[in-house]
């Protein structure tokens, strides 16, 4: 009797660490804070933690053209929005964009130049943090270089970026290419990377599900 109850005692506490240890690792997938295995477990939560330093409006050199940030991913990143800050708001009246005349998208370009997440044409009515659902709905991507891109046919609106001393590329480039109704094209020739300290300017922008 009292093998059988030493049995049953061990078999317990081997049950309960197991789920104990099932329960960690369901909770650390959740959180979205390591990479149990690529696609399968991206995380759900990036901010470009290289948007740090003295903060400024970036708008555009001029209507219709698109500035995109260079950044890097380390581990898969699944997200369905896309969060920016607008520094400086536009105004003005007209039809395009609901009743405002002007229209701006931000979005995500993959090393290609391929665009494979964006917001889609949006007034820029108002100062303040944007949370955005992108129209392509639930984007995983792998490690890898990525672009960010910002477009609107006027140069009014801007979004927040960050000048700081960490090395960075492509940071705050026009690219070739003439964008319509403040829509971002579905693919661009990525820049030339511009290995710099003292020009690096980076996106402040977050991506998140």
């Amino acid at each position: 009797m009292k093998n059988i109850l030493s049995i049953l005692a061990l078999l317990l506490l081997v049950a309960c660490l197991g789920i104990a240890e099932s329960a960690a690792t369901s909770s650390a997938s959740y959180a979205g804070t390591h990479d149990y295995g690529g696609a399968n477990f991206p995380i759900t939560r990036w901010e470009n933690l290289m948007a740090q330093g003295t903060q400024a409006g970036a708008s555009l050199a001029s209507s219709n053209t698109t500035r995109v940030w260079g950044f890097t991913l380390d581990v898969p990143v699944e997200f369905s929005h896309i969060v920016y800050d607008v520094v400086t708001a536009d105004t003005t009246s007209g039809s395009l964009c609901g009743a405002f005349a002007d229209c701006y998208d931000v979005g995500i370009y993959d090393s290609s130049g391929t665009l494979i997440a964006d917001c889609g044409a949006k007034a820029f009515s108002a100062t303040g943090v944007v949370d955005c659902t992108i129209i392509q709905g639930t984007v995983i991507v792998q490690p890898g270089i990525f672009y960010f891109g910002f477009t609107g046919n006027s140069t009014t609106g801007a979004i927040q970026y960050a000048i700081s001393s960490t090395f960075g590329f492509a940071g705050f480039a026009s690219v070739t290419g003439t964008s319509t109704n403040g829509v971002l094209n579905s693919s661009i020739a990525p820049p030339p990377d511009e290995w710099s300290s003292a020009i690096q300017k980076s996106a402040v922008f977050a991506l998140h599900n």
